[in-house]
């Protein structure tokens, strides 16, 4: 018998003490050798609790997990399952055991027995595949968490395994590297055979995928090909998946007026020439509530500096072996009520200029002034600073302590001096406005959620704080589709009562439902800094990053004669841009 095969699983996994969770329930699923599946369903839904269960990190409680006829509930065939399926976590962090990459990436050949001339040649090949072969002798401590991920999936790649396993791989990852990513896969399956279980949140990273497993509440609700699911768009939002990026574009056009053809054309200039062709037919409709709308947002002059960065340095482990530049000389401002994305690509610096804000970095140079107080100082009164600026860490386990999700988010405002009464509407109002209910949530360890559902649980510490200027280092990583949404919305109201917003992101796709500024870093230094609808015109440094779907159409479309912005990034406003202009053409 050959394959992955899962037959009557069920997982209970304890919460608090006497809570316990049933995460999987009577899971039956076979991954045949060589095949290439996509694991999806919304926050808590079982995804990561399953993969671990392919290699037998997690046992069931009732079920069996065979692999290739290896029972993984027998310690000795536990070696030979673990060899043949390589899992790589959500958080690399968790899989990293030695302190330099080149060992880190040696550790698994090494522990195979395997000679030193086989070792160095699997490292080689792995940290190739991954683009990391130039980080060889960097100290792990030292990358950023993209790059981290990059030298788990390597470490996984050097144990040749029949089977790999990731969750939510791309989720750190810039735009070009989640592509190269996506490639290294497709050549894994395609050319080596080696069997692929993708966790993902992203219904077009799952495109690849033959088969698509979609989970809820721990139970399997489909088993299809992509092509079935994608084709399907009340399925698709039946199970809560996100739609492909495509999709979500032209569901502004038809909200429009357009009559676009069934099924939707994903590529883009197919795409344009569908919205072309049902031109005709467009009406002019109000504009969308789901539009952002800026009117209400004060001018520069009118609102208040909170933050500026002036010239600020930092090299990591200055005057050591492992000595790195992350920032040179950078410098930006920050205003109240503004919401500014901070992009780039994977180690340009972004998580080291936000951990600055707070003062958990200092400056080797430069001054941070937050709220007229100079947190570069070494004098600094940090905790004064830190009660009024909030950060979102990349990793949210990282900041993530309590007995109960309730105690973590009431620890914030009881630092603050908070009543315990207060404490207590504060935490129970910031997880309801992350979609946490307290009911259900505040009595559960916060370590034992799942990783989205921890990220929302970091936030709600953070917003029971009251923040004046609220930091999120990579907030989408891991949300499924009613979590962006709750964080959209949450961002909205928060810059309507003046607070600003710092985002660090990868995802292009979402920029414009984020921030209406945009500074792009590269290689620790600030390339762009401007307003969104100028960041991807074409010779912007943002372009490098990737170009969202929707400006891409926009100058499809641009391309075939219509007067469009060809930068725009806002579905609703370019449907309505063309629409316009569709019917000024037909009214001469």
């Amino acid at each position: 018998m050959t394959g992955i095969e899962l037959v009557g699983v069920s997982c209970t996994i304890e919460g608090t003490p006497g809570r316990a969770v049933e995460a999987l329930r009577d899971v039956s699923l076979k991954i045949a050798p060589g095949e290439y599946v996509a694991l999806m369903g919304a926050n808590g839904s079982g995804k990561s609790t399953l993969a671990r269960h392919m290699n037998g990190l997690l046992l069931p409680t009732r079920g069996s997990v065979t692999v290739d006829g290896l029972d993984t509930r027998h310690a000795d065939a536990l070696y030979e399952v673990r060899q043949r399926v390589g899992l790589v976590f959500q958080n690399p962090d968790h899989q990293m055991v030695a302190p330099v990459v080149e060992e880190e990436v040696a550790f698994g050949p090494e522990n195979l027995g395997l000679p030193p001339e086989e070792i160095r040649a699997r490292i080689d090949e792995a940290l190739h595949a991954v683009e990391m072969t130039s980080f060889r002798h960097r100290e792990i401590g030292c990358l950023s968490g993209g790059q981290k991920q990059r030298i788990a999936i390597a470490s996984v790649l050097a144990m040749q395994p029949r089977y790999l396993i990731l969750d939510e791989p791309t989720a750190m990852l810039d735009p070009r590297g989640r592509a190269d990513l996506l490639g290294v896969l497709r050549r894994l399956h395609d050319e080596a055979g080696i069997g692929v279980v993708l966790v993902t949140h992203d219904l077009d990273e799952a495109a690849q995928a033959g088969r698509v497993v979609v989970l809820v509440s721990g139970r399997i609700a489909s088993d299809t090909s992509f092509a079935d699911l994608a084709g399907d768009p009340e399925r698709v939002a039946q199970l809560g998946l996100p739609f492909p990026r495509m999709a979500q574009v032209l569901a502004a056009f038809e909200r429009a007026g357009f009559a676009l053809p069934r099924p939707l054309p994903m590529d883009v200039e197919q795409a344009a020439d569908a919205v072309a062709a049902a031109g005709g037919d467009a009406h002019r409709s109000p504009v969308s509530a789901s539009m952002p709308a800026h009117a209400s947002i004060a001018s520069d002059s009118d609102r208040s500096l909170v933050v500026e960065v002036q010239n600020v340095s930092y090299t990591y482990n200055r005057g050591t072996p492992f000595e790195s530049p992350a920032l040179h000389r950078v410098s930006f401002t920050l205003r109240a009520g503004e919401r500014v994305a901070v992009i780039g690509g994977t180690g340009s610096g972004k998580s080291t200029l936000m951990q600055h804000l707070n003062g958990i970095l200092r400056a080797d140079s430069g001054r941070v002034v937050v709220l007229g107080r100079d947190v570069s100082e070494p004098r600094a009164e940090l905790w004064e600073v830190r009660r009024h600026i909030g950060l979102v860490f990349q990793f949210p386990e990282h900041q993530l302590f309590g007995e109960t999700v309730t105690a973590d988010v009431q620890y914030g405002p009881s630092n603050l001096g908070c009543s315990p009464e207060e404490s207590a509407v504060r935490a129970a109002q910031a997880l309801e406005l992350v979609g946490l209910s307290p009911e259900a949530y505040g009595a559960r360890s916060p370590l034992a959620l799942s990783g989205g559902e921890m990220r929302r649980v970091a936030l709600a510490g953070v917003l029971a704080m009251e923040p004046d200027v609220l930091v999120l280092d990579e907030p989408l990583a891991g949300l499924d589709v009613e979590g962006q949404a709750r964080l959209f919305s949450v961002l909205e109201m928060l810059r309507c009562r003046g607070v600003a917003i710092v985002v660090v992101t990868h995802d292009i796709e979402s920029i414009g439902a984020m921030a209406d500024r945009i500074v792009v870093l590269s290689e620790g230094d600030v390339v762009f800094d401007g307003p969104l609808e100028r960041a991807f015109q074409r010779g912007s440094p943002a372009v490098a990053l990737g170009t969202p779907t929707c400006a891409r159409l926009a100058a499809a479309l641009a391309a075939r004669g219509l007067a469009v912005d060809p930068s725009v990034v806002h579905p609703e406003r370019l449907a309505q841009e063309v629409s316009d202009l569709l019917m000024k053409q037909r009214q001469r």
